[in-house]
């Protein structure tokens, strides 16, 4: 919107509802634990134009909005309106587990050295 465009109440709830989605958009994302350029890349498109939609600079039609849910793997209902019986996303299955297995990687990684540690104190 530039500063020669009249601001009414209906450019101010298109403003609002483009703010609002682009918090879910990026709510929904890092909740499935996204980065934005691997979103960009489920969706074809570039990490600027997910940071721009998040950011509200850039409006999505009903498809892209669709795509975008599909994408995350959340309720398009919830990310479209914020109204909805389902919630943002939970961690799926596959994903809770990779998290677990590097978790539970590095904390071995660090416990190896601990071990290595003491062994070269004695």
């Amino acid at each position: 919107m530039d500063s020669k465009t009249p601001v009414t109440y209906r450019t101010r709830l298109v403003s609002e509802h483009m703010i609002e989605y682009g918090e879910r958009v990026a709510r929904a994302r890092k909740l499935s634990r996204l980065t934005q350029t691997e979103l960009g890349d489920r969706l074809g498109v570039s990490r600027a134009t997910i940071a721009n939609v998040e950011g509200a600079r850039q409006t999505q039609n009903t498809e892209q909005c669709l795509a975008m849910a599909e994408a995350i793997g959340c309720d398009p209902r919830w990310l479209l309106t914020g109204w909805a019986e389902a919630e943002p996303p939970k961690l799926p299955i596959k994903t809770m587990r990779a998290v677990v297995s590097k978790t539970l990687e590095s904390v071995h990684k660090e416990l190896e050295a601990m071990i290595d540690g003491f062994a070269n104190e004695r």
